[in-house]
């Protein structure tokens, strides 16, 4: 230890009860320990190794192979404990002075912590020393060694850490370096001989902000000592660009999980890793994204978008892939990019879903950043993730992507009903028709609604068969029914764009409660007059619509449904503008089956279809239900829609959550009824009593109005949301939102845009936590697990 080379000399040649190989009781230190941690002269420990003179070389090689293997009480060689404390010049006189088998030997021998004598040096941040150890690895051509190793259901557990992992934990750049340059891995290995960089660029990602990194305290400490955040976060940001730039990529899972890095580490590092089976399941990426780490992700996924673009370029370069088609290189760009679309769509799911469920205020806006930056760099929530994103809502833990999901999204069936009015009559007539019931009795407001001026221009693009055949039929002028109190024209006009409107009051009256209140007032007015009623004028009603929005409106009322007068096909957004416009103008006037209309148009993938009464799925008459003072026998008619929306898109999807938002400020007494796919039974012909069975057993039912078209339009606003950033809705939201004009470029400041996208993003999360449709996916889950029982049971009987 004092390197004393004379003293040495004389014990061994007169103290023949001299032994290097006798330990220290207290630690289990041999003489030859000793020198290697006080960095004794390389003199002192070439005479212990090959003794006087050195002419004896059989003893010499004999003594080497007593005294290198001995271990103390933590299991270290000599060549660990020269490693650990540095002393380049005392392992490199064990390289040049001990065989190369015995070496190799030793070099793989771990301590209590795991660690090889080139971790020992490696965690000493001694570039020297491993710069030396690998340079007598390359000269010797030692093949890798080959570990222990355990194999899992998705990974290969080994029992020695991996020296590019241990320097990230050191947050040692140089030393990083170093190794991915020499690039010939001592343990463990690929077959191709390259590190495992993806378990490295994981550990990179783990790192604490405010770890211990203790190769830069020179450079990154403040002057008590202690690492200043930004300089060590910046560190873990140059160690993450060097390992994707070296090949790692962050979408794909780790190639094997490495259980001993955070017991090495012995609290230095400040690494984490979560159990061996989570860590099977992530990726890099998704890592980042549950830590809220959004730097991190920005600098992984922009390097590795520059160095995927390079790859790309060089394959197509390649000499040895000159002659392969092209259809050979998108199949490769296709694999990758499917990898990548997954990886991404991940790591959305648990950012989205730690933002919902964490109470650290922090950690929630970190979150939603994380959810950001992933969207802004292609990340879409797709059926699958958006499925995923509910269930772990459902069940307040986030599902693993090899569970099974409720995949329903657009394969929803939604249906509801709505009363419709036949002709007038005397109640001794109504049991009459309702015994010999057909839909035939239902057109009679149908048949009132054709007479009127206005419907001769709509004898295109009708969507309704009925209408159509009344429409395009010989013209027969309708006479006044002797039966009826009603003749075919109405007593009410109705003022909108300046164009009147000829209704009649009790059809109005039945629909509107709005209109109902308007006309009774009109009539007192009329009544107070004293004028006969024989000789008073039509009541006169200025409603503030457009004149298109009143021609829907009357069609609603008197038919049933919207039949006609849509824009062209090509303007889908304008359909969905309009229908949107529609859904307010019903909720002002107060018509409920209109709201409803608007809706299941929304969720629709056809959305022009009627849904009249002769439309409709089934019928029935509700017996005993008068409609006073008029006497109007009262159906009920059913009709049902199927998605996907095809009028949800990127340009409508924020206009449809805004007017959802304010639809849902008014509970609803009857909301739509659904069918997931899991649970629409399997036969797909019913009688009509068979129908309404099915309608009234169903305890699937929205609870407020518009709630399908939310949960649809979030799962859009998630799967488009850089086209929805792009669309002029979100440039009126954002100037209303911070009430400005945009300056002449129409920039909106960087800060202003976040905040509005995590607005956004946030508000999406609440509004899916509290829907009907995810809270019931528990209980659908469930009734596909036991459908699922069922029928391998049959299969099996």
């Amino acid at each position: 230890e004092l390197g004393l080379d004379g003293c040495i000399k004389l014990l061994l040649l007169h103290q023949h009860d001299v032994t290097l190989t006798t330990k220290d009781n207290q630690n289990g230190n041999t003489a030859l320990h000793y020198a290697c941690r006080a960095g004794a002269p390389a003199s002192t420990l070439r005479l212990v190794l090959l003794g006087e003179g050195g002419n004896n070389k059989k003893n010499a090689i004999q003594q080497q192979r007593i005294l290198l293997p001995l271990k103390n009480h933590r299991g270290q060689t000599p060549l660990h404990v020269a490693c650990e404390h540095g002393h380049v010049h005392l392992v490199e006189v064990f390289l040049s002075t001990c065989s190369a088998s015995l070496l190799s030997k030793v070099l793989r021998m771990q301590d209590n912590l795991h660690q090889t004598p080139l971790l020992a040096a490696i965690g000493a941040g001694s570039i020297d020393t491993v710069m030396s150890i690998l340079m007598w690895r390359g000269n010797h051509h030692q093949p890798p060694q080959q570990t222990t190793q355990v194999k899992t259901s998705s990974t290969t557990t080994t029992t020695t850490p991996c020296p590019l992992t241990w320097a990230i934990c050191k947050g040692n750049i140089e030393m990083i370096h170093l190794l991915l340059e020499f690039n010939h891995p001592v343990t463990p290995y690929k077959s191709d001989g390259s590190y495992y960089l993806v378990d490295a660029l994981y550990m990179a990602v783990n790192l604490n902000d405010v770890a211990d990194v203790e190769n830069s305290t020179a450079t990154n400490s403040d002057s008590s000592g202690k690492n200043a955040f930004g300089t060590v976060s910046s560190t873990k940001l140059e160690i993450i660009q060097i390992l994707v730039n070296a090949g790692a990529n962050p979408c794909s899972k780790m190639e094997r999980h490495d259980p001993n890095v955070v017991p090495c580490m012995g609290g230095g590092g400040g690494g984490t890793l979560s159990n061996a089976e989570s860590a099977a399941e992530t990726t890099p990426v998704s890592a980042a994204a549950a830590k809220g780490d959004v730097r991190s992700i920005k600098v992984m996924l922009d390097m590795f978008q520059r160095v995927k673009e390079q790859n790309t370029v060089a394959r197509r370069q390649d000499p040895k892939l000159q002659k392969q088609p092209e259809t050979y290189f998108e199949a490769i760009e296709a694999r990758e990019q499917h990898e990548i679309d997954t990886a991404l769509c991940d790591a959305l799911v648990k950012s989205l879903f730690t933002s919902w469920k964490t109470d650290d205020f922090t950690l929630q806006k970190q979150c939603l950043q994380v959810a950001i930056a992933l969207l802004h760099r292609g990340a879409k929530l797709n059926q699958a993730g958006f499925a995923r994103l509910k269930d772990s809502i459902a069940f307040n833990r986030l599902k693993s992507p090899m569970e099974q999901f409720t995949m329903t999204e657009g394969l929803y069936r939604f249906e509801t009903t709505y009363y419709h009015y036949s002709e007038p009559t005397t109640l001794g007539s109504i049991s009459k028709k309702l015994s010999t019931f057909d839909r035939s009795a239902l057109n009679f407001w149908s048949k009132r609604l054709c007479a009127m001026s206005w419907m001769k221009h709509c004898d295109l693009h009708l969507q309704c068969s009925w209408m159509k055949g009344e429409l395009l039929a010989p013209k027969n002028h309708l006479s006044e029914d002797s039966s009826s109190s009603l003749t075919s024209l109405g007593d009410v006009i109705l003022l909108a764009e300046e164009e009147c409107f000829r209704v009649h009051s009790e059809i109005i009256s039945a629909k509107s409660a709005k209109l109902a209140a308007a006309v009774r007032f009109e009539m007192m007015n009329q009544e107070s007059d004293n004028e006969d009623p024989n000789d008073r004028p039509p009541i006169e009603l200025k409603i503030d619509l457009s004149s298109r929005m009143c021609k829907y409106l009357l069609q609603h009322i008197y038919h049933g449904s919207i039949f006609c007068g849509w824009p062209l096909t090509s303007m889908k957004g304008g359909i969905c503008g309009e229908i949107l416009e529609m859904a307010l103008v019903a909720e002002e006037y107060l018509i409920p089956s209109l709201k409803h209309e608007c809706e299941m148009r929304l969720l629709s993938a056809h959305p022009k279809r009627c849904y009249c009464w002769s439309c409709c799925t089934v019928v029935q008459s509700c017996c005993g239900v008068v409609m006073d003072p008029q006497s109007m026998p009262v159906y009920e008619c059913l009709y049902r829609i199927y998605g996907p929306s095809r009028l949800l898109d990127e340009t409508s999807v924020l206009d449809a959550l805004a007017v959802s938002q304010q639809l849902q400020e008014f509970k609803s007494e009857k909301g739509l009824k659904f069918w997931s796919l899991l649970n629409i039974p399997v036969n797909s012909v019913f009688s009509d009593k068979t129908v309404w069975e099915n309608y009234r057993k169903n305890q699937n039912c929205l609870s407020v109005d518009f709630e399908g078209v939310k949960h649809a339009a979030i799962e859009v606003f998630f799967n488009s949301f850089c086209a929805v950033i792009q669309s002029p809705s979100y440039s009126l939201q954002m100037q209303s939102t911070f009430d400005e004009e945009p300056n002449d470029a129409g920039y909106q400041s960087r800060d202003q845009e976040n905040e509005m996208q995590t607005m956004l993003l946030q508000a999406c999360l609440d509004e899916l936590s509290e829907s009907t449709m995810v809270c019931t996916n528990n209980s659908i889950y469930s009734k596909a697990q036991q459908s699922s029982r069922i029928n391998e049971a049959v299969t099996k009987s």
